[in-house]
């Protein structure tokens, strides 16, 4: 069976497996409060196919009261109230920033816009370096040119939401 998910009865949005967290933005979504008609209770990380802490769904046969555990700490520990709805990303398949929110139970949350700038940086970096592996080192200056270029015609924080840090701060 592929990947599954439910989505939280407070917040809407699904639980998420590790894999599809990003630290510091959404990785919270990974820990979930299970809870059954009989009054079980389950806490664990969600693996992304049905299972978190020693619940199983396929061993079950009724669907999950699921919460993420800090909406379920900050709905102050609701009992059983039905089952969720399915997630139709499946936890998983998802686009950038369609879950991005910091943990609820934060008093003074970092800034999600820098936290997200830092993940997409990281990733445009990895898509650079990938590329730059099969480029020669003349096409590798050219890039870095082009993007001095473009970086002289933004302010610091648009460098910083479009790579995730200031190129000019190692231009030479």
């Amino acid at each position: 069976m592929g990947l599954f998910s439910w989505n939280c009865k407070c917040c809407g949005h699904p639980a998420l497996s590790r894999h599809a967290t990003d630290v510091g933005i959404n990785d919270w979504m990974n820990e979930v409060v299970i809870l059954g008609k009989n009054g079980d209770r389950i806490s664990g990380e969600y693996d992304g196919y049905g299972r978190a802490g020693h619940w199983d769904h396929n061993e079950r046969n009724e669907e999950p009261c699921l919460y993420h555990l800090a909406c379920w700490e900050i709905a102050g520990k609701p009992a059983y109230s039905g089952p969720s709805t399915y997630a139709n990303d499946q936890g998983y398949f998802f686009d950038d920033g369609a879950h991005d929110m910091l943990d609820p139970r934060q008093e003074h949350p970092a800034d999600l816009r820098d936290l997200a700038a830092d993940r997409d940086g990281r990733r445009r970096g990895l898509a650079f370096k990938r590329l730059d592996e099969d480029a020669d080192e003349g096409t590798y200056e050219a890039l870095w040119e082009n993007q001095k270029a473009q970086a002289r015609a933004m302010p610091v924080p648009e460098r910083m939401m479009r790579w995730g840090y200031d190129p000019l701060q190692y231009a030479d």
